[in-house]
C-alpha cells in the first residue's frame, strides 16, 4: 500500500488538523456522521484494507500529515466579532495562528 495514496486522499477531500482532532476526541463507541465525512470515512476505511496487517491482532496503522485549518474552516470571523467574541479580524487571526501555531500536523491513524 502506497502511504502518499492515502495522504493524497486527504488532500483531495480536505481533511485538516480539525477533522482528524475531531474524530480524535470521541471516545464514543457510535459516532453519527452524516454527508461528505460519511464518504471520506467510507473511501478511508477502504484504503485500510490495502495495508498489510501488522501483527496478529489485524492492527494497521499509519502517520498522515494534513495541514492547519484556514481561518474561514477554523471559525466565521464576521460572526464571532459581531458576537463579541473578537474586537478585530486580528485578534481572530491571533487567536486562530495561536491554537494552530504548525502549518501541518502529523496523526496517528490506526484500524483493528
Amino acid at each position: 500500500m502506497d502511504r502518499r495514496f492515502l495522504a493524497d486522499l486527504a488532500k483531495e477531500f480536505g481533511l485538516n488538523a480539525l477533522h482528524l482532532e475531531a474524530l480524535g476526541e470521541s471516545c464514543q463507541w457510535e459516532i453519527v456522521v452524516g454527508g461528505d465525512i460519511l464518504e471520506r470515512l467510507v473511501e478511508i476505511q477502504c484504503q485500510f484494507k490495502r495495508l498489510a496487517v501488522m501483527g496478529d491482532d489485524e492492527y494497521r496503522g499509519f502517520y498522515i500529515e494534513v495541514s492547519r485549518p484556514t481561518p474561514e474552516e477554523w471559525g466565521d470571523a464576521g460572526e464571532l466579532i459581531a458576537s463579541g467574541e473578537y474586537d478585530g479580524r486580528e485578534a481572530f487571526l491571533a487567536d486562530w495562528l495561536a491554537f494552530n501555531p504548525l502549518e501541518t500536523r502529523w496523526f496517528h491513524v490506526a484500524s483493528i
